[in-house]
Order: structure tokens, then C-alpha cells, then sequence
């Protein structure tokens, strides 16, 4: 993937990373706003709804502990003077400031005002089977709550008692209905429903929405404090309740549906708000990724290039990078570096033409031993016969092109049998097997490279030109290599017994001949056979020296 892309990429990654980020910390943040004011309307209401219930009560259980000892009411109770209670009490009912009021006789059942129809709220009173023989005495009485026939109602019952006993000989009942919260009473589309929960059953605000829908799931939804439920258009309610005051058998719990549509519409409009922000961000992020990605690739394709251009050989190429201190720095190391490059390539040419490429390449690389050291070597003299009589009527320029001819034909078949040329000595040629680097069949090879330049020279004597006759010798031993010359010039070299032997038997080999030493014999194969020579003596050795000449099978 290019630098470029890789720089768009990693940007854009980061801005949407950070987008998703940032709208998923926004949705957190709107959610937390929105079950905090949840929480303070419905903290709101209970406060409200208690405060309310409390002083009522209050209120309630102060007149109607006056009643307790009245004598009028206590007669006719016990009497169970139906018509003169409800006939004396009514005053005193009236005081209580109920929205109805009546008695209970000793045990506990309703006593029905006589001549009148029973008010709802009686019927719902008179229904809910109040059990009023348990109820201790000895504290305030309770209020209870009541679900009857649709009718909600909040009861409290206060014993008259026989100040001789103690014991209640009937019972005054205040009863008014549930009192809903103002907002109960809005349109159907509010944003905050109520309910009543007793005993199970479920109880609503007169002509609110969805009654049928709550009947339902209000029951089911209580079982976990703050859940959400959708209503049937889809539009998300979160559930709160509180328990109210009542007596234990008469469980009562006051519920709170708060619309979340509001507060969703809000966090649809964030997640819009930063999904736009986003795409904005990614448009401007990816073209500026774009340009900087092109800022920084230009110079890295610019070195990049000139890299592939020095790879193939063009040492003159230079780049100019312009920009950051870094890059600046960066082009200018590069330009040294392919001037260096090119000035060690024209060193190589001109070593490589000075010295063996096995030699140049063992000086470049520092691996040559550039002191002495004795190895076993096969060293092979090559001299053209009758050069000077040759020569004698051609020009310099054309002896020197048909050295050159020469020599460059004798030095292919050289290198292509691994040995290396040590020097030219005017029609001679030196070369060296097994120095700077050497193998097994150094001596084999050699002697291979001999016949080769026999045949390469009679194939170019055929092809046409002047005709030139040459006499190999060869010898294989040790010798001592090493660079050897002055303190300002060097050549690599070898010397010793074989060296000077070796160029003996080249003067003894006639045209078109390769005369050898017994150490090269030895190490032939039968693809080349040796015919001795008569021994004879050669300077710089005491004893006649066994030559062979060699052929090839």
C-alpha cells in the first residue's frame, strides 16, 4: 500500500474513531440528562402526592378523634339507632370536611344511611370488606385505599369507644377520592401518564390515553423500578413508583410513566449532529490526509526513484527535496551517498582494469589477506612464438590491436576456467590458479584452460587474419601470495620454484604445446593425456626437470 494511502487511511481512521467516540459519550451524557429529570419530576410528585396525603390525614384524624367519645353517636351505636345516628351525626360527619363520611357497627359491617342510595364511594367503602377487628387501638388509626367499580378513594376509620371498656362499640369512616396530580387531567397526548396500583389491580386518571394499555402492563412493569416500555405507537416510557401510606392488607403503590420520546428525539438529533460533524470531519481530514500524504510521499517517491535509478548503475542521478528540515537533510545524505557511489564505481573500472576482477573484487570487499601467505597454486605462462619476426613490419598501432585481440580471446578462456591473470608481460601472459581463492582441482582446471586456449587460438588462426602460434607451460605447487611493489604501488602476486618452473617449461614448449610439471600430471583425469619428455635441465633447479606434454583424449 503506499505511504500516501496508509497516511489517508490512518487519519481518517481517526476522525471516525473519534466521531463514534464522541457520539457514543453524547448519547451516555443525554441519557444520564434525561433519567435525571425523570427522576426530578418524579421526585417532584411523591414529594407532593406525600405531602398532600400527610396533611390531609393529619387533618382528618384530628376531627375525627373528636368524635370518638361523642355521646350521641355513642348511644345510637349502641342502641343501633340507624336513622337517629346518621340523624345527630350529621353535623359532626359534615365537620370532617369528607367527601363522605358514615359507620361501621361493633363488627365492623356498614351501617346504611336510611332513605338514601349509597354514593359510590359508600359502595366502595362498604365493599372493600375493611378489617377493622384487628386494628390496634392503641395507635393512630391508618388510612387505607380503595379500588371499587373504577372508584379510587382514600378511607380512614377511627373506633368510637366505651369509655368504661375501652372497647369500640362502632366505627366512623372519612372517605374521599384519590386525588391525581394536575397534569393528569391533560390532553391524552401528555407526556407523563399515572396510575394507581391496588392490590394488583390497576386504577387511572378519568379520560387519560392508553388506559387499556396500561391495565396491561403497569401490573408486569412494577416488578423492576425503572424499566422502559413502549407503548403501542411505539413511543418509549420509563416506569417509576412509591408506595403509599395505607394499611398492610391494602397495598397501594402510586406509578409514574414519563415519555422518553422527547429526550430520544434529542439523542437522534445529537447522533445526526455528530454523523454530520463526522462526514464534515472525514471530507476535510481526507483531503488534508491527502495533501499531506502527497507533502510527505513526493520526497520518499523522489528517493525512491533516484534508489532505482543508482540500483541500475546511473550513479549520476541527484534529487532535490525541498520542505522539512528532515527531508532537506535526507536528499542531501542521498546525493552524497550516489556521489560516493559513483566516485568507488570509477575506482572499480579503473581497478578492475589495472587488476583481476577476482583481485579487484577481494580488495574492494577487504577480504584479501594483504600480507604473504604460502599456497598450493597452479600458475600456467602463455607466450606467442615468433613475435618479433611477426611483428617486425607492423605498425605499433596495429601490434598493439592485435595484442589486445589476443590477449582479450586468452583472457575470456582463463576467466571461464576460474583462474585469475596475474600480468601481462608484452606477449606474455600470466595467470593463476588457486590465489586469491582456491578449490581442489585448481591444478585440473588449469591444465583444462591451457588446451582451451590452444584450441581457441587455432579456431581464431582458421577464422582469418594474421596467424599466431603460441607455447603454454604450466606447473602446479606452492608458492607465496601476496601484494607485493613499492610503498605508493602494489600488484598481487605470486612467487617461488613453481613460478620460475612454470615459466621455463613455457620457453621449452613449442607452438602449440602445453608443456607441464609431474605435479600437474598427478592431478589429471582421463579426459587429458601426458606424453613425457626427455629430463632436462633448467636454470634455478640441480636436478633435469620430468616435463609432459598434454593432450586431449
Amino acid at each position: 500500500m503506499r505511504f500516501s494511502r496508509r497516511i489517508t487511511l490512518s487519519i481518517l481512521a481517526i476522525v471516525a474513531g473519534t466521531s463514534i467516540v464522541g457520539a457514543g459519550i453524547a448519547r451516555q451524557q443525554v441519557r444520564r440528562a434525561e433519567a435525571d429529570g425523570v427522576s426530578a419530576v418524579f421526585d417532584l410528585e411523591a414529594r407532593a402526592i406525600r405531602e398532600r396525603q400527610a396533611l390531609r390525614l393529619e387533618a382528618t384524624r384530628q376531627a375525627i378523634g373528636q368524635l370518638d367519645t361523642n355521646s350521641f353517636l355513642f348511644g345510637a351505636l349502641v342502641e343501633e339507632d340507624w336513622t337517629d345516628l346518621y340523624a345527630n351525626a350529621e353535623y359532626e360527619l359534615r365537620s370532617l370536611r369528607a367527601r363522605d363520611a358514615h359507620f361501621l357497627d361493633a363488627a365492623g359491617k356498614p351501617v346504611a344511611r336510611p332513605g338514601a342510595e349509597p354514593t359510590p364511594i359508600a359502595r366502595a367503602i362498604d365493599s372493600s370488606a375493611l378489617p377493622v377487628l384487628d386494628e390496634p387501638l392503641d395507635q393512630p388509626p391508618r388510612p387505607v385505599c380503595v379500588l371499587h367499580e373504577g372508584v379510587l378513594v382514600e378511607a380512614l376509620r377511627q373506633p368510637v369507644l366505651d369509655v368504661t371498656t375501652g372497647d369500640p362499640v362502632g366505627w366512623i369512616v372519612a372517605a374521599w377520592p384519590w386525588t391525581w396530580p394536575a397534569r393528569a387531567n391533560d390532553a391524552t397526548g401528555a407526556d407523563t401518564l399515572y396510575a394507581m396500583v391496588v392490590d394488583g389491580r390497576v386504577a387511572l386518571p378519568p379520560d387519560q390515553a392508553m388506559g387499556a394499555w396500561l391495565t396491561q402492563t403497569i401490573p408486569t412493569a412494577l416488578g423492576t423500578d425503572g424499566i422502559e416500555v413502549a407503548s403501542p405507537d411505539g413511543e418509549p416510557f420509563l416506569v417509576r413508583s412509591f408506595p403509599i401510606e395505607s394499611a398492610l392488607r391494602t397495598p397501594a403503590r402510586f406509578v409514574v410513566l414519563r415519555s422518553l420520546a422527547a429526550s430520544r428525539q434529542a439523542e437522534r438529533r445529537t447522533n445526526a449532529f455528530f454523523l454530520g460533524t463526522a462526514i464534515v470531519a472525514i471530507a476535510v481530514g481526507g483531503g488534508m490526509s491527502q495533501w499531506m500524504g502527497r507533502s510527505l510521499s513526493r520526497p520518499v517517491q523522489q528517493l525512491g526513484d533516484a534508489a532505482r535509478m543508482i540500483g541500475h548503475g546511473d550513479y549520476s542521478v541527484r534529487v532535490s527535496v525541498s520542505g522539512a528540515e528532515e527531508f532537506e537533510s535526507l536528499g542531501s545524505t542521498f546525493n552524497d551517498m550516489a556521489q560516493g557511489l559513483a566516485m568507488r564505481d570509477r575506482y572499480r573500472n579503473v581497478l578492475d582494469a589495472v587488476a583481476d576482477p577476482a583481485v579487484a573484487e577481494e580488495l574492494v570487499t577487504g577480504e584479501l589477506d594483504l600480507k604473504g601467505r604460502t599456497v598450493d597454486a597452479g600458475i600456467l605462462f602463455c607466450d606467442i612464438r615468433g613475435f618479433t619476426a611477426t611483428t617486425e613490419s607492423m605498425t605499433p598501432d596495429e601490434v598493439i590491436a592485435m595484442l589486445n585481440a589476443h590477449m582479450s580471446a586468452m583472457c575470456e578462456v582463463i576467466y571461464r576456467h576460474g583462474g585469475m591473470v596475474d600480468k601481462f608481460v608484452g606477449d606474455l601472459v600470466m595467470a593463476v590458479w588457486g590465489a586469491p581463492r582456491s578449490s581442489p582441482d585448481d591444478a585440473l582446471r588449469m591444465a583444462q584452460c591451457a588446451l582451451a586456449m590452444q584450441a581457441e587460438r587455432e579456431r581464431l588462426n582458421a577464422a582469418g587474419g594474421r596467424p599466431i602460434r603460441i607455447g603454454i607451460g604450466i606447473a602446479y605447487g606452492p608458492v607465496v601470495a601476496g601484494c607485493m611493489g613499492s610503498t605508493t604501488r602494489v600488484n598481487y602476486t605470486v612467487l617461488g620454484a613453481r613460478v620460475n618452473l612454470a615459466s621455463r617449461l613455457c620457453s621449452a614448449a613449442k607452438a602449440g604445446q602445453v608443456v607441464a610439471d609431474d605435479a600437474v600430471r598427478e592431478r589429471l583425469d582421463g579426459s587429458i593425456a601426458a606424453t613425457a619428455l626427455e629430463p632436462f635441465p633448467v636454470k634455478g633447479f640441480s636436478e633435469p626437470i620430468v616435463a609432459h606434454v598434454l593432450r586431449l583424449t
